[in-house]
């Protein structure tokens, strides 16, 4: 499916064989967040795709879902997590990314594409400066079960697309959301600690320098 991918750092991570070295606690409060309406009414094949909300630990946070031309009852989704910062969204740099890697696929394989943008990007509520891993994680998990409340989707085939610091949040929702999540995909995702590839930044740079 990825094959446009060979040229980037890939990595595909199965539930049962993830190891984070995050010092992720052992219990992580989870909101059970409560799911926006819809309008699903009228033709969905001609719409193509859907803007969405939902809210997750307080915070209502937007995003949008992108329809297959032909859809059918159960299809299969992916949830796109992006890398860090507070101009990482889907509408702006990160469009022409998900257009080629993601959205290429969408009607050839039938996926359902969600996109949400981070606590305060976009229109999104809260401060993403202030959201910690685990609670990206969460928010995840609270977008994979919005989703699942979509007639045409399969909620047992929620999978997730991580890219960058989206790859350490990926790892996390597979390791403490395994019954959500069937599966990632990280792209371009460091493969140690958040401080490890710290060092590593400044070293480079330092070098490069």
């Amino acid at each position: 499916v990825f094959n446009r991918l060979s040229c980037l750092v890939l990595m595909v991570v199965l539930p049962e064989m993830v190891a984070c070295n995050f010092n992720t606690p052992a219990q992580v409060p989870v909101s059970q967040g409560s799911v926006s309406r819809v309008d699903l009414s009228g033709d969905i094949q001609s719409k193509g795709k859907l803007d969405v909300s939902f809210e997750s630990d307080g915070h209502i946070l937007s995003g949008m879902v992108m329809l297959p031309s032909t859809t059918s009852a159960r299809m299969p989704a992916v949830i796109f997590l992006p890398g860090s910062g507070g101009s990482s969204s889907y509408s702006s740099n990160y469009k022409n990314f998900l257009a080629y890697f993601l959205e290429s696929y969408r009607d050839t394989l039938g996926l359902v594409l969600m996109y949400f943008d981070k606590r305060g990007v976009g229109k999104s509520q809260g401060k993403w400066y202030d959201t910690d891993f685990e609670e990206r994680a969460l928010d995840a998990r609270n977008a994979a079960r919005f989703l699942a409340t979509l007639p045409f989707v399969d909620k047992q085939q929620i999978y997730l697309v991580g890219h960058s610091q989206g790859c350490w949040i990926l790892q996390i929702c597979l390791s403490l959301y395994p019954d959500v999540f069937a599966g990632g995909i990280s792209i371009a995702g460091a493969t140690f600690g958040v401080e490890k590839q710290l060092i590593n930044d400044y070293m480079t740079e330092y070098r490069c320098s």
